[in-house]
C-alpha cells in the first residue's frame, strides 16, 4: 500500500520540462536560506535595543520596497528577459543581506531593509512568468505546483535552520541567507536555460498588446486576491494570538499547526491537482475559497488542538485547489509578452494584503473581537465567489492549465 502511494506520487510530477525543475530548484535553494525576515524583529529588540514598535516599522519598510520590487520587477522581465531580473535579484538580495548584519544605524537598517525588498521581491513575478514561459498550457497548473513545493520545503528548513543559528550568533543568520541567495543564483544562471519565447499572437491569450490596467476583469479578478491574501495574513497575525489566548496552545504548539499545513501542501498538492486537471479552474477556484473560509470560520466552535488540526486540513485544502489555479490563469490570460507584467500586478496584490491584512485584522480583533473576524470570511467568500463567477469570469476562459489537448 505504502510503495503503491509513493508510486503515485512521484509519477504526479512526471512529464514536467526541465527548465521547471531547474526553477523549482532554484526557489529551494532561496528559500531554504530565508531567515532574516523571520528573525529581525527578535534581533532589532535583543540586540541592538531598538523598540518592538520601530523594529514593526523596520520591517514594514521590507514590505512597502516589496510592493515597488514586484511591479518593478515584472515590468523590467518583459523587457530583459525573466532569467535577467531573477538573477539581479538573487545577487543583490544577497549582497544586501550580507551588508545589513554589519550595519548598526537603525536608519541605515531601515533604508537596507526597503532596498532588499525591493530586490528581492523583483524575483518573484520574474520567476512566475518564467515558471510559464517553461510549462505548456495542459501543464501549467502543475508547474506552479512544483514550485509551491519547492516554496514549502524551503520555508520549513530556513527558520530551523535559522533557529540554530541564532545559538552561535545573529551574524550567521545574515551570512546564510545572503550566501543561500548567492547560491541559487550560480544554479539559475548556469544550469537553467531560458526557453525561446514566442510572439504573443501565438499564445492564445485573448489581449494582444493590451495594458493589464485596462483589462477589467483582470482588474475585478485581483481585487478578489487582495481580499483572499488579507484572509491569509492573519495567519501571520491574529490567527497566532487567537490560538494562544482561546484555544491554551503555547509557542510550540501553534508551530505544529504550520507544520502541518506545510506537511500537507508538501504531500498532497501536487497529486491532487494532477488528479483534478480535467476539473474546469473556476470550479477548482470556487471549491478552494469554500474550503479555506470554512476553515477559518468554524475556529470560535472549538478549542482543542485536535479540532485546531482538523480547521488546518480545511484552510490548507483550500489553498492547494485555489492557488494554483490562480497563478495559472493570470500566465495564460497575460500571453508569452507580458506576463512579468501581469505577474508583477499579481504579486503586489499579495503585498498589498501583507500591509492591510494584519492591520485591519488586528483593528477587528481588538475592537469587535475575534468571532466577528472568523464569521466574516463566509460571507467574503461568498462575495469573492460572485466576483469570480461575474466581472472576473473571463480569467477563466483562457485556455486551461492542466488540461489535456
Amino acid at each position: 500500500m505504502i510503495q503503491k502511494t509513493w508510486k503515485r506520487y512521484i509519477q504526479s510530477f512526471s512529464g514536467l520540462p526541465g527548465a521547471s525543475w531547474m526553477l523549482a530548484l532554484v526557489v529551494l535553494i532561496n528559500r531554504s536560506g530565508s531567515m532574516v525576515l523571520v528573525f529581525m524583529a527578535l534581533y532589532l529588540v535583543n540586540k541592538l535595543g531598538v523598540s518592538p514598535a520601530e523594529a514593526a516599522l523596520t520591517i514594514s519598510l521590507y514590505g512597502i520596497g516589496g510592493m515597488a520590487g514586484t511591479v518593478a520587477g515584472g515590468f523590467v522581465a518583459d523587457r530583459l528577459g525573466h532569467k535577467k531580473v531573477q538573477a539581479a535579484s538573487l545577487i543583490l538580495n544577497g549582497l544586501g543581506f550580507i551588508a545589513l548584519g554589519h550595519l548598526h544605524s537603525i536608519n541605515g537598517i531601515r533604508a537596507m531593509m526597503a532596498g532588499i525588498g525591493v530586490a528581492a521581491e523583483a524575483f518573484r513575478p520574474a520567476n512566475a512568468a518564467a515558471v510559464a514561459d517553461a510549462c505548456p498550457p495542459e501543464q501549467l497548473t502543475r508547474g506552479y505546483s512544483l514550485n509551491r513545493l519547492a516554496i514549502n520545503i524551503g520555508a520549513t528548513i530556513g527558520p530551523a535552520v535559522g533557529g540554530v543559528l541564532v545559538l552561535a550568533g545573529y551574524r550567521f543568520l545574515f551570512w546564510a541567507d545572503g550566501l543561500t541567495c548567492l547560491a541559487a543564483a550560480v544554479v539559475l544562471l548556469y544550469f537553467y536555460h531560458e526557453p525561446f519565447r514566442k510572439k504573443a499572437c501565438e499564445t492564445g491569450s485573448p489581449l494582444r498588446g493590451k495594458s493589464p490596467l485596462k483589462d477589467f476583469p483582470f482588474l475585478f479578478f485581483l481585487s478578489v486576491i487582495v481580499v483572499y491574501g488579507m484572509m491569509f495574513m492573519q495567519l501571520l497575525s491574529t490567527y497566532p494570538l487567537f490560538m494562544d489566548s482561546v484555544y491554551g496552545l503555547n509557542a510550540s504548539a501553534i508551530g505544529l499547526l504550520f507544520a502541518l499545513n506545510a506537511l500537507i501542501c508538501v504531500t498532497v498538492e501536487m497529486p491532487v491537482i494532477t488528479r483534478l486537471q480535467t476539473v474546469p479552474p473556476l470550479r477548482m477556484a470556487t471549491a478552494g475559497i469554500l474550503f479555506f473560509a470554512i476553515g477559518f470560520a468554524i475556529l470560535p466552535f472549538g478549542h482543542s488542538g485536535l479540532f485546531a488540526a482538523f480547521t488546518v486540513v480545511l484552510w490548507t485544502t483550500g489553498e492547494i485547489l485555489s492557488f494554483p489555479q490562480f497563478s495559472a490563469m493570470v500566465a495564460l490570460r497575460a500571453g508569452e509578452n507580458r506576463r512579468g507584467r501581469y505577474m508583477g500586478l499579481y504579486s503586489l496584490s499579495f503585498s498589498t494584503a501583507l500591509v492591510l491584512g494584519p492591520a485591519i485584522g488586528g483593528f477587528v480583533y481588538e475592537k469587535l473581537g475575534p468571532m466577528p473576524l472568523w464569521f466574516s470570511y463566509l460571507p467574503l467568500a461568498v462575495l469573492m465567489i460572485l466576483i469570480f463567477h461575474t466581472a472576473a469570469k473571463p480569467m477563466f476562459s483562457s485556455p486551461a492549465a492542466g488540461r489535456k489537448p
